[in-house]
């Protein structure tokens, strides 16, 4: 969960996250099959296209493990001026959430 001040206009939500599970190397699960989001308690769809291996999580090392935390667009949505809380969750498989973000385009 992150709790975020913004102005009025429309906002990437960034995540920051890693995972070592097989899963990673999936070339046609996606990420909004894995993670949910909620903007002000409200539900919102995912609309990134990446898929998990495009999303960073392929293997990278000689013994299979990813290193460090993979940076995702999960997409872009409009945001009034003020406060916000903007919840990432997990709905399959296993994932670390480093950091949440929202940032303008």
């Amino acid at each position: 969960t992150y709790n975020v001040t913004t102005t009025a206009g429309s906002k990437d939500v960034i995540v920051y996250l890693g995972t070592t599970q097989t899963i990673a190397t999936s070339t046609s699960t996606m990420l909004s099959a894995v993670l949910s989001l909620k903007i002000d308690g409200q539900n919102q769809t995912i609309t990134s296209t990446r898929n998990l291996w495009t999303a960073g999580f392929g293997q990278t090392t000689r013994d299979g493990q990813r290193l460090g935390y993979m940076f995702n667009i999960l997409g872009n949505y409009n945001f009034s001026a003020g406060q916000h809380t903007v919840e990432v969750g997990v709905k399959s498989g296993t994932f670390n959430i480093a950091t949440i973000g929202v940032a303008d385009r």
